[in-house]
């Protein structure tokens, strides 16, 4: 977990370039979750659902456990409609970032240049 976090942290310009928001849910309390968003210097939300609400909408909560499958979706920005799913068959199966952000775009998520020009200072 914390290493996909981790992976996505470091492609958040992608997700922002497409206009996709990234949320993570995590079964632990709200205190575990913001500690954990802390220590890994997350830019998005770390989501506390540690009664499964969220994981269990979701289809997601690991059998025999309080925890969710690793799993991602990519909802449509209008209807929060699922168009993309990816649910681990293992606690290390995680989806790879190219298919991701592929599902992104074709949810809506137009890649945008980025611009490396700074900003003027402002007077």
């Amino acid at each position: 977990c914390r290493k996909q976090l981790g992976q996505l942290q470091q492609n958040l310009a992608e997700f922002d370039r497409r206009n996709a928001t990234l949320w993570a849910v995590s079964a632990d309390p709200m205190e575990e979750a913001q500690r954990l968003a802390k220590k890994l210097e997350l830019g998005f939300p770390v989501v506390a659902d540690p009664e499964l609400a969220l994981i269990r909408k979701f289809g997601v909560e690991m059998q025999g456990r309080e925890i969710a499958i690793p799993s991602m979706f990519v909802l449509e920005a209008k209807t929060g409609r699922v168009t993309w799913r990816y649910i681990g068959e293992t606690m290390f199966d995680r989806p790879k970032l190219q298919p991701v952000l592929q599902a992104i775009e074709q949810a809506g998520g137009t890649p945008q240049a980025v611009s490396t020009t700074p900003a003027p200072a402002s007077p």
